[in-house]
C-alpha cells in the first residue's frame, strides 16, 4: 500500500474551501523513503495524523467506536471555525492511495465529506477508482465502507500508525499482551482457521450415528435459531436501510417547508411573540420614567427652574447668617467686658501693682476692647428673618437640589423608550398575519414531526439489530462448547475418520501456523529492540507465550523485567513492538509517525533516525516539531528525504497553510 495525496477542506484549523482545501503529497521516491511535514506545536500536524483514520474508518477510526451522537458531536467540533466563531457548514477529507492486488496495482480514492444544517449532520462517503487517467466512482450495492473494510482491515492499518500517546501508552500501562493478542489473529488470518474447525465440527456432529440424537436435536434446534436471527438480524438491517432513505426524503421536505416558510415572512411571524413582549416590556418602563419625573416636579424639582433666584436667595441668607453672628458677638462681649476688667484689675493687684499702673492697664484695655467693637458689622435690618439655626437648613436643601438626577436625563430617557414603543410597533405591523404563515407552519411542523418520527423508528432498529448480533455471538459460543463437548464423546467414532483427521490436521496446521508466526514476531521484535536500543547487548532473546502472548526479555544475566528498563528503553520497546507486528503482517505497509521524538533522550534520538526511519518501510511520514527532527537529525535524515514541507499557523487569517521546504529552507528536497 502507497499513501500518494491527503487533501483537508474546513477540518480543524484548515480553513480553506474543497476547492482550494490544503493538499499533502505524501509519495516517496526510490531510495527516499521518507516525506517530511514539520510544524510547530498547534498547527494542524495531529489533525492531518487523524484526519487519515477519519477518511478511512470514519466512526469506527475512533477507539472505542463512539456512539452516533457522541461521533457526531466530534465531528461537529472539528469543523472549522473563522476568527469570529463562525463555523463551517460542511468538511471534507480525501485520500488517494496505491494498492496492490492480485499482482496489480490500481489507484483508489476515498472521499469522506459532512455536511451541518440546523443542528443536524450527514456524512457522505465516496469510494472511486483510477481509470484512464480520472478517478470513476465505484458503484456498490452496499455501503462503501464494506469494501474499504476488505480492501483494508482496520486490524492491519492501525499498525502503520504511530503517535505519541499509543507508544506512551504501551510504554507506561505494560499492556503490550493485550495489544499484540487484538492484533494476531486477525493479521495471521487465524480467524479463518478457527471458523473452518468449528464448521468441521458441525459436519462432524451431523454425520455421527451412536448415542448422539439428543444433542443433534439440541443441535439442530439452536442452527434453526441461529438462522431465525439470521434471518432478523438481515431484515433489521434492510429495514435500516430503507428508514434511512426516508430520513434522506424526509429532511429534504422539511428543508422545502422551511424554505416556503421564511419565503412567506414566517421568521418575522415568529418573532412576532418576542416582538409583543418587548412591546409591554417598554411601556412598563414609560411608566416608571413618567412617574419618576412626576415624583421630581411634585418635591423640590421645581426650584430647579429659577437657578438665578436661587442663587440670590442663598447669597442673602448667608449675608443675614454673617449680620446675626456679628451682633451676637458684640452683645457677648458687652456683657462680658466688665467682668473681664475687674478680674484684670485684681489679678494685678495681686501681682502688687500700684494702683496708678493698674488704672493706666484696665483704661488701656478698655480702649482696645472699644476699637475691636467698632470694628464689628453692626446689626442690619433683616430680610429673610429667618433663625441661624433655618437660614442653615434652607441653605443646604438648596445644595442638595445639585446632587439629584437632572430633569433633562429623565426627559431623554422618555424621549428614547417612546421612540423604542414606535418601532416596535411599526415592526408588529409590518408581521405577516397569522392567516398565511399558519398554514405552511402547521405543514412545516408535520414534516418535523414525520422526520422525528422515522428517526425514532431508525433507532429502535438499529437498537433491535444490536439485540439479535448479541444473541447471535451467545448462541454461537453454546454451539462450540457442545462441538467441544461431543468431539471427545465421538473421537473413536467409525466412518468418521477422515473429518476427525481433517479436524486435527486444523488443529495441528493453527497450532503451527501459531507458533511459526509466534517465533517471527519475536525476531521481528528482538530485531527492532536490537537496533533501536543504544546498549545493543542488553537484550539477546525474547519469548512470547502462545496463549496470553505475554512478552518475556531475556539478556546475559536472565530475565529482564520492565522496570529494569529505562524510560527512553520502554519507548523504543513499545516502538519494536508496533514495527514487529507490521513485519509480521508479511504486507507493505507505510508509517505514519507523529511527535516522533518528543520523548527519547540523545541517544535514542539517533538510533530512531539512523536505525528506523531510514530503513523501516517503503513509506515513512514523519510529522514533527522544529525541536525533533532539527539540526544534525535533520541532516543525516535529508539524503533519505523524498519531500518535505511546513505546516504553518497564519495568526491573522486563524488557519492553517502548507509551504514547501523546511525549518530554516525555502526549497522541498
Amino acid at each position: 500500500m502507497l499513501l500518494r495525496r491527503m487533501s483537508l477542506s474546513n477540518i480543524g484549523i484548515y480553513g480553506k474551501a474543497d476547492a482550494e482545501a490544503d493538499v499533502f503529497n505524501l509519495e516517496p521516491r526510490p531510495g527516499k523513503p521518507v516525506v517530511l511535514y514539520g510544524g510547530m506545536n498547534g498547527a494542524g500536524k495531529t489533525t492531518l495524523f487523524d484526519a487519515v483514520s477519519l477518511c478511512m474508518y470514519g466512526r469506527d477510526s475512533i477507539e472505542p467506536r463512539p456512539s452516533k451522537k457522541e461521533y457526531e458531536h466530534k465531528i461537529w467540533c472539528l469543523m472549522h471555525r473563522d476568527k469570529t466563531g463562525k463555523r463551517s457548514h460542511t468538511a471534507s477529507a480525501t485520500l488517494d492511495f496505491s494498492y496492490s492486488h492480485g499482482g496489480r496495482v490500481a489507484d483508489y480514492r476515498i472521499r469522506r465529506e459532512w455536511f451541518g444544517d440546523q443542528g443536524r449532520l450527514e456524512e457522505e462517503l465516496i469510494m472511486s477508482k483510477k481509470s484512464s487517467g480520472r478517478y470513476r466512482t465505484i458503484m456498490l450495492e452496499g455501503n462503501p465502507q464494506h469494501m474499504i473494510n476488505s480492501l483494508l482491515p482496520r486490524s492491519i492499518t492501525r499498525l502503520f500508525f504511530f503517535d505519541g500517546e499509543k507508544i506512551q501508552d504501551i510504554a507506561d500501562t505494560g499492556n503490550e499482551d493485550e495489544y499484540i493478542a487484538s492484533s494476531f489473529n486477525s493479521l495471521l488470518g487465524m480467524d479463518l482457521v478457527d471458523r473452518l474447525h468449528q464448521d468441521m465440527g458441525l459436519h462432524i456432529l451431523r454425520t455421527a450415528d451412536h448415542g448422539a440424537g439428543a444433542l443433534m436435536k439440541e443441535i439442530n434446534c439452536m442452527m434453526v435459531e441461529k438462522r431465525n436471527i439470521e434471518k432478523k438480524i438481515e431484515d433489521l438491517r434492510t429495514k435500516a436501510t430503507f428508514l434511512e432513505g426516508d430520513v434522506s426524503r424526509a429532511s429534504r421536505a422539511l428543508a422545502a417547508r422551511k424554505d416556503e416558510f421564511f419565503k412567506l415572512g414566517g421568521g418575522m411571524a415568529q418573532k412576532s411573540q418576542n416582538l409583543v413582549a418587548q412591546k409591554a416590556h417598554t411601556e412598563q418602563k414609560i411608566k416608571m420614567v413618567r412617574k419618576g419625573i412626576q415624583d421630581l416636579c411634585v418635591g423640590t424639582m421645581p426650584l430647579l427652574l429659577v437657578p438665578e433666584l436661587l442663587s440670590q436667595v442663598k447669597i442673602g441668607l448667608k449675608s443675614e447668617m454673617s449680620s446675626m453672628r456679628s451682633s451676637i458677638s458684640r452683645s457677648i462681649l458687652d456683657l462680658e467686658f466688665e467682668a473681664v476688667a475687674t478680674a484684670l484689675d485684681v489679678d494685678l493687684s495681686q501681682r502688687l501693682m500700684e494702683p496708678e499702673a493698674r488704672l493706666v492697664v484696665v483704661r488701656a484695655a478698655r480702649d482696645i476692647m472699644t476699637k475691636r467693637l467698632a470694628l464689628l458689622p453692626k446689626h442690619k435690618r433683616q430680610t429673610f428673618g429667618f433663625s441661624l439655626e433655618d437660614a442653615d437648613s434652607l441653605i443646604r436643601i438648596m445644595n442638595s437640589l445639585q446632587r439629584e438626577r437632572n430633569f433633562d436625563d429623565l426627559a431623554r430617557d422618555y424621549d428614547s423608550l417612546t421612540e423604542s414603543l414606535g418601532e416596535i410597533q411599526t415592526m408588529l405591523d409590518a408581521s405577516p398575519q397569522h392567516d398565511d404563515i399558519g398554514p405552511v407552519l402547521s405543514a412545516m411542523n408535520e414534516a418535523q414531526s414525520e422526520m422525528a418520527e422515522i428517526e425514532r423508528d431508525l433507532e429502535s432498529v438499529r437498537a433491535l439489530e444490536l439485540r439479535e448480533s448479541s444473541r447471535l455471538l451467545l448462541l454461537n459460543a453454546k454451539i462450540r462448547k457442545i462441538l467441544a463437548e461431543k468431539k471427545t464423546a465421538d473421537r473413536d467414532a467409525g466412518g468418521l475418520h477422515m473429518a476427525r483427521k481433517v479436524q486435527k490436521v486444523l488443529d495441528d496446521y493453527g497450532r503451527n501456523l501459531r507458533a511459526k508466526k509466534i517465533g517471527t514476531l519475536e525476531s521481528n521484535i528482538l530485531n527492532g529492540i536490537q537496533r533501536l536500543f543504544h546498549k545493543k547487548d542488553l537484550v539477546n532473546s525474547i519469548s512470547i507465550d502462545p496463549n496470553t502472548f505475554k512478552v518475556t526479555l531475556h539478556g546475559s544475566g536472565g530475565r529482564i523485567a520492565r522496570e529494569m528498563l529505562s524510560k527512553g528503553e520502554l519507548q523504543m520497546y513499545a516502538i519494536a513492538i508496533i514495527w514487529g507486528l507490521a513485519r509480521t503482517s508479511g504486507r507493505p505497509l507505510p508509517f505514519i509517525i507523529d511527535t516522533p521524538l518528543a520523548r527519547l533522550d540523545t541517544s535514542h534520538r539517533d538510533s530512531m533516525v539512523e536505525n528506523f526511519y531510514t530503513s523501516a518501510s517503503h513509506q515513512i511520514i514523519i510529522l514533527s516539531t522544529n525541536t525533533e527532527i532539527a539540526g544534525s537529525y535533520y541532516e543525516r535524515l535529508t539524503p533519505h528525504v523524498a519531500r518535505s514541507g511546513v505546516i504553518e499557523y497564519d495568526l491573522q487569517a486563524g488557519t492553517t497553510h502548507i509551504r514547501s521546504g523546511y525549518f530554516g529552507t525555502e526549497k522541498s528536497n
